[in-house]
């Protein structure tokens, strides 16, 4: 993934003729803004030579990148990055902590974590296509319809939280995330799926009308922690470290109870409903009785 590069000092707007080479130095500064929710993930800094005009243009394409492990300059890095320390409130909700054994921060898990990534969205695909999970993976998508096998995650949809990875001894800790996009294809397969409901006629009752306002979703933290206890030694074949653990994180929040649109829906439904028959009821068995009586006077 590319990222902005400001040059705050130094020049480096020069002519390098064919055959000749030209030193950039170390008086060259910049700045590099990288995403926070990638921040964790991005190790490297490269640079590529792009040419410009009537520039010479090299066949071999195998040689204009220069890749710098981001780390203490002293040690011949880029630089250290300043990633946010603190994992936000909505990421305590719904991450959970994966324990990699004999791993190292600095130069094993840059190496690692595409295929780790990878190996979370594999892990989650699978469990999420069981029809028992559908609905626990699509909440609000009705029943799986079918059996066709199909993701609702990528490597991209995996994230790990703010101040992770973390070091302890020979052990890496990595926060995960697995954020589904609302319309992903698995989803889609549900009897009640956004792309279905979207065809219905304006005609149908609200309730069969309410559609997703969001495009993308969190993976339940326990849906998320089953899917990946599932295949927990699985990590060693596709990633080649051993997982000793995997729990979920402290949520820093309050858990409020927030609920669906369509079940306010049917709660008023039947509050209305419980009322009407209980006046009802009320109005059978004590009957209005006559506010004006009249008063006769016989002689």
């Amino acid at each position: 993934m590319q990222q902005g590069v400001m040059v705050t000092d130094g020049n480096i707007d020069v002519t390098i003729n064919a055959g000749s080479f030209y030193d950039i130095g170390t008086g060259v500064r910049g700045r590099v803004y990288i995403p926070d929710k990638w921040c964790p993930t991005h190790n490297y800094l490269c640079l590529r030579a792009e040419p410009i005009d009537d520039s010479f243009i090299d066949e071999n394409m195998d040689n204009n990148d220069l890749c710098l492990m981001f780390g203490p300059q002293s040690d011949g890095k880029v630089g250290e990055k300043a990633c946010k320390t603190d994992m936000s409130v909505e990421e305590s909700k719904y991450g959970v902590i994966v324990v990699l054994n004999n791993v190292s921060l600095e130069s094993r898990w840059p190496a690692i974590v595409t295929d780790y990534r990878s190996t979370v969205a594999d892990m989650v695909n699978t469990y999420c296509n069981f029809n028992s999970n559908f609905k626990h993976c699509c909440p609000g998508y009705g029943s799986k319809r079918g059996t066709n096998t199909v993701n609702i995650v990528s490597a991209a949809d995996v994230g790990v939280g703010m101040g992770y990875p973390t070091q302890s001894g020979d052990n890496l800790s990595a926060m995960t995330l697995v954020r589904p996009k609302a319309d992903n294809d698995l989803c889609q397969l549900g009897s009640s799926s956004r792309r279905r409901r979207s065809v219905m006629s304006a005609n149908q009752p609200l309730l069969y009308r309410i559609r997703r306002q969001t495009d993308s979703f969190y993976l339940a933290q326990s849906v998320l922690q089953e899917a990946l206890r599932e295949r927990q030694d699985d990590f060693v074949n596709m990633v080649g470290v051993k997982v000793t653990s995997i729990t979920p994180t402290r949520h820093l929040g309050n858990d409020n109870i927030v609920l669906p649109i369509w079940l306010l829906v049917i709660i008023i439904v039947c509050c209305v409903l419980i009322i009407a028959v209980i006046s009802a009821v009320v109005y059978l068995a004590f009957p209005t009785r006559n506010k004006n009586p009249f008063v006769y006077i016989y002689d």
